[in-house]
């Protein structure tokens, strides 16, 4: 007959406590999503990516595509990916808005960038979005998404003329 002594119990309790979380707990981890966003096949910067969980319950990831259209996504730490699952995915480019709204009134910074802003004001055209509006609503969004995603890439070929 053996017998389990408290120190014994511990450890036993111990191994069937890490055996379960290293078994179950992947639900629970980002997997690395990164991918390329272009419109008819030109990269586009400064674009939101959003993945929505198509169930309603999980957590969002997202990211913000660079200038060669590339991005990471983040659900809990810079560039940790998303959590598995299905996703509903929207994109949304906006334009960069002048440094000078960055700041708070009466601030040194703004008061310095003051003249330069109204100067642009006058000669801005606000540059319309190279993304149709459909890619930025969850409920209109064609785009779909699998994470795990093959080979960890999820790339978003866009079209400006789709419905």
């Amino acid at each position: 007959m053996q017998v389990f002594t408290p120190c014994r119990r511990g450890w036993i309790l111990l191994a069937v406590l890490l055996g379960v979380s290293w078994g179950c707990g992947s639900r629970d981890r980002p997997v690395p999503v990164r991918g390329k966003v272009t419109v008819d096949g030109a990269p586009i910067a400064g674009a939101g990516v959003v993945f929505h969980p198509k169930d309603g319950n999980g957590r969002p990831a997202s990211g913000e595509t660079r200038a060669d259209g590339t991005y990471h996504l983040t659900t809990f730490t810079e560039g940790d990916g998303a959590l598995p699952g299905e996703y509903r995915v929207t994109i949304v480019w906006e334009e960069p808005v002048h440094p000078y709204l960055a700041y708070r009134d009466g601030s040194p910074k703004k008061k310095a960038l003051e003249k330069e802003y109204l100067e642009w004001k006058a000669k801005h055209k606000p540059k319309p979005s190279p993304i149709p509006p459909h890619y930025g609503d969850p409920a209109k969004t064609p785009l779909e998404q699998k994470v795990p995603v093959p080979g960890g890439v999820a790339d978003f070929a866009l079209q400006s003329n789709a419905p």
